[in-house]
């Protein structure tokens, strides 16, 4: 079963059982322009991502006229149109595609993108008739809850019932300084949200934050990212570049491979190293044959290895035996020359 599935079908999802989900958080770092977006997939193919996801931003919907957030929103609208060809091309380059749901207005034309999942962002966790109308739209959910407690999330929670619903930890601020991360939430969250698929949405500089996150046990990781960090706008500046997404990616991957499977045991290039690092039980002096052994004939030390020699684990065997023959100092014992019933016991 993977991560998709698991997503997808509303099951519990069963730790270790596939590699993190890595989503391109284009959001409005286009500014605009379809050409710039498409680059943006373009990127994060290159990447090696395994998502992207846009912000489906209608200024009307979202702010008041007038307003400082209304002009912001104006400038980065992409129509419908837009979106399917981005669309279009993230599923030629191999990409999932989404978009954050903004209103409870734009919900026709976002279902209408047929989006593997809706992502509601940390803004809206509270916007219950947003919400129920997602909740009626029956797509799986990727829920950010950067600002809220325990008691907003389950209230969320409450109204997308029957939903599969992954829930990101992240800070809202832009960008967020590495006290304000609290990434041990993602623990918490973990345990208050059995079942729950937990991740991450980094909005800190650098991949830091998000590679420690994986650590932690998200399973999802989101990573605001731009074509070119010196663009005017208000998030380019924090954003992964596509150099640092790609970077971001194989962090990524390598902190869930050194994970492992949390089985203590040897893995495989450890066994030849364990073989010959490991000590081995030789005579501490030159010792006659027939001398009954104590602990200060015996020294424990490195030797080339051959079949049969006393490992440092059976030290205590050896005691009390007679020595099968002479040894010189630092030569290792070998079961194959001791004969059985050779220990002497003592008086008493």
């Amino acid at each position: 079963m993977n991560l998709k599935d698991v997503i997808m079908g509303g099951v519990d999802f069963p730790v270790g059982s596939d590699r993190v989900y890595l989503v391109a958080e284009a959001e409005i770092n286009h500014n605009g322009s379809l050409a710039t977006a498409l680059d943006m997939v373009r990127a994060a193919s290159e990447a090696e991502v395994d998502a992207i996801k846009f912000q489906y931003i209608v200024a009307d919907q979202i702010a008041a006229k007038g307003s400082s957030y209304y002009e912001l929103f104006k400038g980065v609208e992409l129509g419908l149109n837009d979106f399917l060809r981005i669309r279009e091309l993230a599923a030629e380059l191999g990409l999932d595609f989404f978009v954050t749901a903004p209103s409870l207005t734009s919900l026709p034309e976002v279902d209408g993108l047929e989006p593997r999942f809706i992502k509601i962002g940390s803004s809206n966790i509270t916007n219950l008739p947003l919400l129920r109308g997602i909740a009626r739209l029956r797509r799986p959910v990727i829920l950010s809850t950067g600002g809220s407690s325990f008691g907003d999330i389950e209230r969320a929670l409450s109204e997308l019932k029957g939903l599969s619903v992954a829930l990101l930890h992240c800070t809202i601020r832009y960008p967020a300084e590495p006290k304000e991360l609290n990434l041990r939430a993602i623990t918490s969250m973990r345990a208050g949200f059995p079942g729950r698929l937990i991740g991450y949405s980094d909005h800190s500089i650098g991949i830091t934050a998000a590679v420690a996150a994986v650590a932690l046990g998200a399973r999802i990781i989101e990573k605001h990212f731009t074509l070119d960090r010196c663009q005017e706008g208000p998030d380019h500046g924090f954003s992964a570049d596509p150099a640092d997404l790609a970077k971001l990616s194989k962090a990524v991957r390598d902190c869930e491979s050194a994970l492992g499977s949390g089985e203590k045991v040897p893995c495989v290039s450890e066994q030849e190293i364990t073989r010959v690092a490991r000590r081995f039980v030789v005579a501490a002096r030159d010792l006659a044959q027939g001398t009954v052994i104590t602990e200060q004939d015996l020294d424990c030390r490195r030797v080339n290895f051959e079949t049969g020699l006393v490992r440092v684990e059976e030290f205590d065997f050896i005691l009390g035996m007679c020595a099968p023959r002479a040894y010189k100092a630092g030569e290792g014992f070998n079961w194959k020359h001791f004969k059985p019933a050779q220990k002497v016991e003592k008086d008493g």
